[in-house]
């Protein structure tokens, strides 16, 4: 466990920027106040020490027309009950085990039009939800989006082996869950999160994206504040794992682009 530290900046950030009325600039939502529904699918392991702070981000949103999902795998502390006292929120505990388990319940779940996700240790700025309707709203032709990610290491934890300073002082392209917004459909094209990886299924839903050249966007804004500590699972699981799934990864993506160039 990271020694405690009291400071607080993300509460500053999650409330950055609000948009305001967040019907301004929806294509269909200017004349008749159309707001598509977005599920925001959140899985909860043990998520007690930083669900607080997750939740608050969500509650932050701007965008007012969203269903929040809580899916527990099976949590021992107090992660439960904190997520039964959200206003508004369904929770369920998850049909099997493992991340991408988690988010499928959700999705099967999920009654919206848009789809996002959450980790119980990460953060969202206050206009993410909005930002992101916005954008599949006047685009379409995109099923999805992406945005920004910064990375922060959460205070008195050291940082992990692999990853430098320079890791935390700029932000980069987030092509993870916790970034996306998705039209409901695209899952019906690229298909659910694949359950047999432990660590990756989030790389292999997003190598299937590219691989099927899907239309998406890239949003310029910092949307996602992704906590870096202790207890993330690609510390949990150690870099073996990591590695052997990643190189199968490699392999059938090679395999995949060799079928379509043939």
């Amino acid at each position: 466990m990271c020694r405690s530290v009291t400071s607080r900046p993300w509460r500053m950030w999650v409330m950055a920027n609000p948009i305001g009325d967040p019907a301004v600039g929806l294509g269909r939502a200017q004349s008749s106040y159309y707001w598509p529904l977005v599920s925001i699918v959140l899985p909860v392991l043990n998520a007690e020490r930083f669900l607080t702070q997750a939740l608050a981000s969500i509650e932050a949103q701007t965008y007012p027309h969203y269903e929040l999902l809580i899916v527990d795998g099976g949590s021992s502390d107090g992660t439960a009950a904190l997520a039964r006292r959200v206003p508004q929120a369904r929770f369920m505990l998850q049909t099997g085990a493992g991340l991408a388990n988690a988010w499928n319940t959700g999705l099967h779940a999920a009654h919206g039009e848009y789809i996002s996700f959450i980790e119980s240790d990460d953060l969202w700025r206050a206009d993410k939800l909005a930002l992101q309707v916005n954008h599949l709203e006047q685009h379409p032709q995109h099923l999805y989006t992406i945005a920004q990610v910064q990375l922060f290491l959460e205070p008195g934890c050291p940082p992990p082996p692999g990853l430098s300073v320079a890791a935390f002082q700029d932000s980069h392209v987030g092509r993870m869950p916790g970034t996306l917004m998705a039209r409901r459909s695209l899952f019906d094209q690229i298909g659910l999160f694949e359950e047999r990886w432990q660590i990756t299924p989030d790389i292999d839903w997003f190598a299937r994206l590219a691989a099927e050249q899907v239309l998406g966007g890239e949003l310029p804004e910092v949307l996602l504040l992704r906590r870096i500590h202790e207890s993330n699972l690609s510390q949990v699981t150690g870099p073996s794992l990591i590695k052997r799934e990643l190189l199968y990864l490699l392999k059938q993506n090679l395999d995949r682009r060799r079928q379509r160039d043939s």
